[in-house]
C-alpha cells in the first residue's frame, strides 16, 4: 500500500499575530463618503492626481468627503489572517481513504473589519489511491461559495482536477477552479 498508516492527524495554527504601521499623515486618511442621489462625483477628478495628491484632492470636495478624525493620528495595527487548520486522514480499507480537512478563521470580521482574513471551510475527500493511480472526490463547504463538489485524477506523477467541476456541471457552482500538477521524485516504497 502507498501509505503506511491507519490514521493521520495534522493541526496547524497559521498567520497568528498582527502588524503595526505608522500612519503617514501627509498622504493618508479616512473619510466618510456622502454622495446624495442627485449629486455626482466623477472618479476622473482623481485621474491626474499622484499618490501624494489624493488626500488634497478629496479635501477639495468637503461636500462629499468628511475626514474621520480617529484615523488622522498615531499608529495602527491590523491582525494577520489567523487560521486553525486540522487535517485527518483515515485508511478505511487498503487503497481507500477518507480525508477531512478544515480551516477555521480565528478573526471576527465585525470587530477586525480592516484586517485580511480567510473564509472558514471544511472539505471531505473520499479517495482511491495506489502507487500509479489516484481518484479523488472533494466535497467542500465555505461561507463564500457554499457547497462545491469536484473530482481529481492522478496517473503516475501527473495530476489534474478541480474542486468544483461536478458542481459546475450540475449548474450549482459559485466558483470555478482547475489545477494541474507534475510530481518529481519517487513515491514511498511499501514493505
Amino acid at each position: 500500500d502507498l501509505n503506511q498508516y491507519k490514521f493521520r492527524l495534522g493541526v496547524a495554527l497559521l498567520d497568528a499575530g498582527s502588524i503595526s504601521y505608522e500612519r503617514d499623515l501627509d498622504r493618508s486618511g479616512g473619510y466618510t463618503v456622502q454622495i446624495g442621489p442627485s449629486q455626482r462625483f466623477y472618479l476622473r477628478a482623481l485621474a491626474d492626481a499622484g499618490i501624494d495628491e489624493f488626500k488634497d484632492t478629496l479635501n477639495n470636495y468637503p461636500q462629499f468627503f468628511t475626514p474621520v478624525t480617529s484615523m488622522s493620528t498615531g499608529n495602527y495595527s491590523v491582525s494577520t489572517p489567523a487560521t486553525l487548520q486540522v487535517n485527518a486522514d483515515y485508511q478505511v480499507h487498503k487503497g481507500f481513504y477518507l480525508n477531512l480537512a478544515s480551516q477555521v478563521s480565528l478573526l471576527n470580521s465585525r470587530t477586525k473589519w480592516n484586517s485580511s482574513q480567510y473564509y472558514s471551510s471544511v472539505v471531505l475527500t473520499p479517495r482511491i489511491e495506489s502507487r500509479g493511480f489516484g481518484f479523488y472526490l472533494p466535497l467542500s463547504y465555505n461561507s463564500l461559495t457554499n457547497v462545491a463538489a469536484g473530482a481529481s485524477l492522478r496517473l503516475g506523477n501527473f495530476l489534474v482536477g478541480s474542486g468544483s467541476v461536478l458542481s459546475a456541471a450540475l449548474g450549482g457552482s459559485k466558483a470555478a477552479d482547475l489545477f494541474v500538477g507534475l510530481h518529481f521524485g519517487s513515491l514511498q516504497k511499501s514493505k
